[in-house]
């Protein structure tokens, strides 16, 4: 059964996570939806209407970086311990106006009360082509951008993006950013990315793209979707094997 999981702090956790260990993390958004440029069909907040981040509910709801800074700080003060300091939450955290304030604040409370600990990103990459995202996730240590498919049809089937995002432009945002990291969810069933063909043709863009390295992983709890299905390590070290093999780019699997 899908039971839909929206994080009601500014700061949460920490969480035991597949990726990055003990990770505390950041939401940037509302109590009572996600908010995000796509709408994934396995987002663990639910379904959604995906758009830019212009919902008129969200007008005047915005937290602030001080809100952040203060938030963070009190998690320290209060004694939490994490290896990481993750950007996550209930939607898209690069949407908000004020992201890069909202990085540099993190990095100040950080540096200060925790400098060995990474701050850390896990994006849609939806909004990397704008250059002051562009430049505000050069600032985080770990960016871990997503590409779930190696072209336009199938990435539409898999992340219901909004009307104005397309795959093109992902693709060229990504090609600007210095460095980043790629995460990739496979997925089987009514909607795949595991198959020959569509193997293929994201390993063309992993290759065009040449990040630092990609994160394999499937699904770990219930979607909303239920037409679909979590794949098996077997074939998910296939995948990794073939990509290694084919671009030189690291693949970790996390099944």
């Amino acid at each position: 059964m899908f039971t839909k999981y929206l994080h009601r702090d500014i700061i949460y956790g920490p969480v035991r996570s597949r990726r990055l260990g003990l990770s505390l993390g950041v939401n940037l958004w509302p109590k009572s939806h996600k908010v995000c440029s796509f709408d994934c069909i396995y987002c663990e907040c639910g379904a959604y209407r995906a758009s830019r981040g212009d919902d008129p509910r969200l007008l005047g709801g915005f937290v602030s970086p001080r809100q952040v800074a203060d938030a963070l700080q009190h998690a320290f003060d209060s004694g939490l311990t994490c290896e990481h300091i993750t950007f996550s939450g209930s939607g898209e955290a690069t949407l908000h106006p004020q992201f890069g304030d909202i990085v540099e604040a993190i990095r100040d409370v950080r540096d200060t009360m925790a400098p060995e600990v990474a701050i850390t990103l896990l994006s849609n990459s939806t909004r990397v082509h704008d250059p002051a995202v562009r430049a505000a996730i050069e600032r985080v240590d770990l960016p871990i951008m997503k590409l779930d498919a190696g072209e336009e049809t199938l990435f539409r089937k898999l992340n219901h993006p909004a009307a104005d995002v397309h795959f093109t432009d992902i693709i060229a945002g990504l090609k600007m950013l210095r460095r980043f990291h790629m995460q990739t969810m496979i997925l089987d069933g009514d909607i795949s990315n595991c198959g020959d063909a569509e193997v293929a043709a994201w390993i063309r863009q992993v290759g065009y793209l040449k990040p630092e390295s990609v994160q394999l992983y499937t699904l770990d709890r219930p979607a909303p979707y239920k037409g679909i299905h979590k794949v098996g390590k077997e074939r998910m070290q296939e995948i990794a094997r073939q990509c290694e093999r084919e671009t030189g780019v690291q693949v970790d699997v996390f099944a």
